[in-house]
């Protein structure tokens, strides 16, 4: 009997750490289980939510384009306006300076009337417009 003793202790030994590893593999799984418990409601959500933020990213990108355009568009009508106001300052300038000339026209006028009473006092040698002297 000598003979299987030896190999019946190995046995039991390899018999001993097949259970342990038996029991450990069982207390891991038991666990793994019972996170999955944990976690599988999520999991269920996951595809869900995923569905929503996929919707809620195509109306991002929609408005993005929306406001992108709406962007151009007043950059268009900023570019028209200033454009505009330049238009409108050189215009101002214009009639500003036209009406400094016209007053110097008005004052030269004047001064030409003076001086044609103060040369021909009595109007007998005036030259009316367009005529020459002889």
């Amino acid at each position: 009997m000598k003979l299987f003793s030896g190999r019946i202790k190995e046995l039991e030994t390899k018999n001993r750490i097949l259970t342990d590893s038996a029991r450990q593999r069982a207390q891991r799984v038991e666990e793994l289980e019972r996170v999955l418990q944990q976690v599988k409601p999520e999991f269920v959500e996951l595809p869900k939510r995923v569905r929503e933020l996929e919707e809620n990213n195509e109306q991002l990108t929609e408005n993005a384009t929306m406001l992108a355009s709406r962007l151009h568009e007043l950059e268009g009508e900023i570019l028209a306006a200033r454009t505009l106001r330049a238009y409108l300052k050189r215009i101002n300038e214009l009639e500003d300076h036209n009406r400094k000339l016209m007053d110097a026209i008005a004052h030269c006028k004047s001064c030409i009337e003076q001086l044609e009473q103060i040369r021909f006092p009595s109007g007998r040698g005036s030259i009316a417009p367009g005529e020459q002297r002889h």
